[in-house]
């Protein structure tokens, strides 16, 4: 199990994520699938 100091990391490197895909689309995300695919373009560089 994550102590609580990883699973604060883990949640603000998410919430980041998160932040950076929805600026990029325009609009707040709604769904898993695009947070999936804000997060393959962040991971090739796309964002």
């Amino acid at each position: 199990m994550l102590g609580p100091d990883i699973r604060f990391e883990y949640a603000t490197l998410i919430r980041t994520a998160v932040i950076r895909v929805e600026a990029e689309i325009g609009r707040e995300i709604t769904d898993k699938a695009e947070i999936m695919e804000g997060v393959r373009k962040i991971e090739a560089g796309g964002l």
